[in-house]
């Protein structure tokens, strides 16, 4: 008896490991990704989560602020992220979603990953 419950219940929670996995990769896949000098154009066109492709410009980390942009143009955008930040001059994409506040545009990270 005890055994037959045991293997049901590892057999449940193989289920919904599986599903629960599945859900995300399936999340992360539909997440859009955008070059900065999208956002950066028109950031209110832009709603929910997103990933964003750049280049880190310069890093504050007194403010948790680095900006994104591209080395080859002043196309930048300000990112507010709570955790370690990027190196200089690396390549990445950050995962998160746009603000407004008092009139401007930040980008409020929640992950970034290098390229």
């Amino acid at each position: 008896m005890k055994k037959r419950f045991l293997v049901k219940a590892i057999g449940l929670g193989l289920v919904f490991t599986v599903a629960f996995g599945i859900y995300f990769m399936k999340a992360e896949a539909e997440v859009k990704i955008v070059y900065v000098d999208e956002i950066a154009r028109a950031p209110d066109r832009f709603r929910g989560y997103i990933g964003v492709i750049g280049e880190v410009i310069k890093i504050d980390v007194s403010q948790a602020i680095f900006v994104l942009g591209c080395l080859d143009s002043c196309i930048r955008i300000p990112v507010r992220y709570k955790g370690q930040m990027p190196k200089l001059r690396s390549k990445i994409t950050v995962f998160g979603e746009i603000k407004e506040e008092k009139g401007r545009y930040i980008f409020e990270a929640k992950e970034f990953k290098a390229i």
